[in-house]
């Protein structure tokens, strides 16, 4: 929902829980105000609801024109044969279903004419949360040849890596952290690239399962 229509539905509940007090205040209209307090209060839950709705997709990143942290309009379905007919995100393999319900697995995205050339022909992955919400979203390139053009192609939109080994010619990395979004990048030699793009949800679990580990690792003996 863009901004315009929030601010609208925020109005009409607004204005449905000022009739739902009014309807509640009024001495001569006892019986009526039992009708007209529940068309209010119908009123303030349907506005509510379609707000809540909404309001995990408005703030959520668009990736590649997905809504990063936001649900999808629908669960993706199997690709078809012919893939370049599709118009919606779809899984190209069955994806593993993980214990919680999210689905993790190979998609194919449509319009590649309206990615970046460095993304246009890449394989892509994605971790879709059970009701619907992309978590993660990673591209695989065939080449690491454009690690640079890559790092500058993110820079334009997210800034500058708050760290990275770009400048190296072996396995180089980088990493865009950011309150909305979370980027990992890592080129291999010359073989390839992978982008990670986490959604803060998915960034902060990641943290907390390191963390888990390291405390773990912590009580291990430091010989054999």
């Amino acid at each position: 929902m863009n901004p315009r229509s929030a601010c609208d539905f925020r109005r009409w509940a607004s204005q449905a829980s000022a009739l739902l007090a009014t309807a509640k205040k009024l001495p001569t209209m006892q019986n009526a105000s039992g009708v007209c307090a529940k068309f209010a209060n119908s009123c303030l839950i349907a506005a509510l609801i379609l707000l809540s709705g909404t309001a995990h997709t408005a703030d959520a990143m668009t990736v590649f024109g997905l809504p990063l942290g936001g649900k999808l309009k629908a669960q993706p379905n199997s690709c078809p044969t012919n893939t370049d007919k599709t118009k919606d995100i779809c899984w190209i393999d069955k994806p593993f279903v993980a214990s919680n319900g999210d689905r993790l697995g190979n998609v194919h995205l449509p319009n590649r004419d309206g990615r970046p050339a460095w993304a246009a022909y890449a394989m892509f992955s994605a971790q879709i949360a059970k009701d619907g919400v992309l978590e993660e979203l990673k591209v695989r390139t065939f080449s690491a040849k454009e690690k640079h053009v890559i790092a500058q192609s993110l820079s334009t939109r997210f800034g500058l890596p708050n760290e990275t080994t770009l400048p190296r010619n072996d396995t180089a990395s980088a990493t865009w952290a950011r309150s909305d979004i979370f980027i990992y990048m890592l080129c291999d030699r010359s073989e390839f690239c992978i982008v990670e793009f986490r959604s803060p949800k998915s960034q902060a679990e990641r943290e907390r399962e390191a963390a888990a580990r390291r405390q773990k690792d912590s009580a291990r003996p430091a010989s054999p």
